[in-house]
């Protein structure tokens, strides 16, 4: 899947792909809901994902907006949430 989003050849590829890239830029997160101080106050790590992917949907922005490093992160970000929680 990623080799068709990326046009790349490899995983090797696509790690360094995502090296480069900020998962916040697109992922919601508790601090973007309920801001640092009232997520620490709660308890709650503000860099805990909310929403995979979840800026795209609710931003006013065109995706062209966001960068492919950025996209790659988030989605790296998705399929290891998603390999931890079937094997838990």
């Amino acid at each position: 899947m990623t080799n068709n989003l990326f046009s790349l050849s490899s995983y090797d590829e696509f790690l360094q792909l995502c090296q480069k890239g900020d998962n916040s830029i697109l992922d919601v997160l508790v601090k973007d809901i309920c801001g640092e101080l009232i997520s620490q106050k709660q308890g709650l790590c503000g860099s805990t994902l909310a929403s995979s992917i979840g800026k795209v949907i609710t931003s006013n922005k065109n995706l062209d907006y966001y960068r492919c490093e950025d996209f790659a992160s988030a989605l790296l970000s998705v399929f290891t949430y998603n390999i931890v929680q079937v094997n838990s």
